[in-house]
């Protein structure tokens, strides 16, 4: 195709030129879309690399939080049996008290119990020497006939 007028051949085609220039301008708006496509698309793809990332880190809270929900509601639970069962612990507790009270005052009579025979024995022993003692000081002076 000829750079000259159609209408006057001896110019040259200033429509031609234009349209040169602006396949020129067209070609570089191209190169540059696609250069910030490229950009676009290269940061969407990064953005749905941390949306996973999100999705899992929610997930795994969400699983945790579901677990916490499950051990609370076990500790309630626990918590609720506890206390219908803590004023049963205190009676037998209290009962408990009572038994060893009774227990330590039995034990503190067994302990004085050899100390009460040994003495009983001691006045035994000595109400029986002293009862020889006189039988001998009565044969000695010849009471033993009358014993």
């Amino acid at each position: 195709m000829p750079d000259k007028c159609i209408l006057d051949p001896e110019r040259d085609c200033l429509g031609l030129i234009k349209a040169k220039e602006v396949e020129g301008d067209l070609a570089e708006l191209r190169r540059q879309n696609s250069a910030s496509h490229e950009r676009i698309f290269d940061r969407l793809s990064e953005l749905e690399k941390e949306e996973a990332v999100q999705a899992e880190r929610f997930r795994n809270i969400s699983d945790t939080l579901d677990g916490m929900r499950d051990t609370l509601g076990d500790l309630k639970k626990d918590s609720r049996e506890l206390t219908r069962t803590l004023p049963e612990l205190v009676l037998r507790v209290k009962a408990l008290e009572k038994d060893g009270d009774a227990t330590e005052q039995e034990v503190d009579k067994l302990r004085g119990k050899p100390g009460e025979t040994w003495e009983h024995l001691k006045k035994q022993g000595l109400g029986w020497i002293l009862a020889l003692l006189l039988a001998i000081v009565a044969v000695a002076m010849g009471l033993g006939k009358y014993l």
